[in-house]
């Protein structure tokens, strides 16, 4: 979200950020604020962007969980807009991959990095992953929101070169695997989840 609308469908660690309203503008303040700690107190920093993030324990109403609990409970899935925005969907393992190359990296130290799969997928795409395990789905689309920026890839180059970064995962891979592990805890609980709000979904 700091990136704002991705241009030519990538979005690179070193180019300008142009955020969009007041969630992106708070992400890019954020991160000004740890690189002026770092300067003025004199210590290691490392700044992560991930995208999309989905998997086990993720319980933060991301569009990923979001469809899963629709598709549990009301067998409708709502996307904003036509669907064919694109996500560089990112699985928590690629993730923990990657921080933990950020922990023991040296050279990592004072860098931003994008740590994400590095391939943006649409929402349709991650639609039908969720249909074809629960089938019977269907999909409501609804007007998006207008200060939504236009996303896609985030290169993970310099994750590769400086860390030695290599997700594993793709969403017919990881997706599967995060949908068989929610169901499970969802019935383990036995407490089904509420219907999700649409606002909520990315």
């Amino acid at each position: 979200m700091v990136y704002g609308d991705f241009r030519g469908g990538v979005a690179h660690e070193d180019q300008q950020c142009l955020p969009l309203g007041i969630y992106g503008s708070l992400k890019l303040a954020g991160e000004l604020m740890v690189k002026s700690y770092g300067q003025v107190f004199d210590t290691d920093f490392v700044i992560v962007r991930p995208s999309a993030l989905y998997g086990e324990r993720c319980v933060s109403r991301r569009v990923g969980q979001a469809f899963i609990e629709s598709a549990l409970t009301t067998g409708q899935l709502t996307v904003n807009g036509d669907g064919m925005d694109a996500l560089d969907f990112t699985y928590i393992r690629d993730l923990v991959s990657g921080l933990a190359l950020t922990i023991v990296k040296p050279e990592a130290s004072g860098e931003v990095f994008n740590l994400t799969y590095g391939a943006a997928r649409s929402i349709n795409e991650l639609a039908s992953i969720v249909k074809s395990q629960f089938p019977g789905v269907t999909v409501n689309y609804q007007p998006k929101d207008a200060l939504m920026p236009e996303r896609g890839t985030l290169s993970i180059a310099k994750a590769r070169s400086v860390l030695g970064y290599i997700p594993k995962f793709s969403i017919e891979d990881g997706f599967n695997q995060y949908m068989d592990w929610y169901v499970k805890f969802i019935y383990q609980s036995q407490s089904p989840p509420k219907s999700v709000d649409s606002h909520h979904l990315f």
